[in-house]
């Protein structure tokens, strides 16, 4: 098959950047079991692909007339203004447990005045409706007399506080 070049603005290419690392933080953070095609194909495929568009990135750059400086506006993931960002975001938001930054965040400073910087949130089962507080499963599966849960509860973990309440 021919290879097509593709053109697209540094913007745009810093924007799908973005979404690629984003996706990749998302499969590392899940699941990593090591077999599912998420852990196996999935993740090795983000990683091609961000190295792809950041090579595109360099290459665009490089022709540029202008010498390559430290992006004001758009993706900048190692730089001197993505650390200030990320530390701010740190004093001013990182609670432990609740919410966290990690050191590599992915940053995508604003053309108004400010950026976006990723963090962990921490939701706590009891804070998701339809799932069950106590082990995460569906709350009211299998709707229906004798079927589901009850009290914010999957069938089986209701079941088991019922057994367990003195009569």
């Amino acid at each position: 098959m021919a290879q097509t070049e593709l053109t697209i603005t540094l913007a745009k290419a810093a924007d799908l950047l973005l979404t690629l690392q984003y996706a990749l933080e998302t499969f590392e953070g899940t699941c990593q079991c090591g077999e599912c095609d998420p852990c196996t194909e999935g993740q090795e495929d983000l990683k091609r692909a961000i190295e792809n568009v950041q090579q595109a990135i360099k290459a665009n750059k490089a022709k540029s007339e202008e010498p390559a400086a430290e992006p004001t506006v758009g993706l900048d993931q190692s730089g001197q203004i993505a650390e200030l960002y990320r530390e701010a975001a740190k004093d001013n938001y990182e609670r432990a447990g609740e919410v966290e930054i990690d050191p590599g965040a992915v940053v995508s400073v604003s053309e108004d005045g400010g950026a976006y910087v990723a963090a962990w949130v921490w939701i706590g089962n009891d804070e998701v409706d339809g799932l069950c507080s106590e082990c995460g499963g569906l709350a009211n599966e299998g709707e229906g007399e004798g079927k589901g849960g009850y009290d914010g509860k999957c069938r089986s973990c209701a079941d088991k506080a019922e057994a367990q309440r003195p009569s």
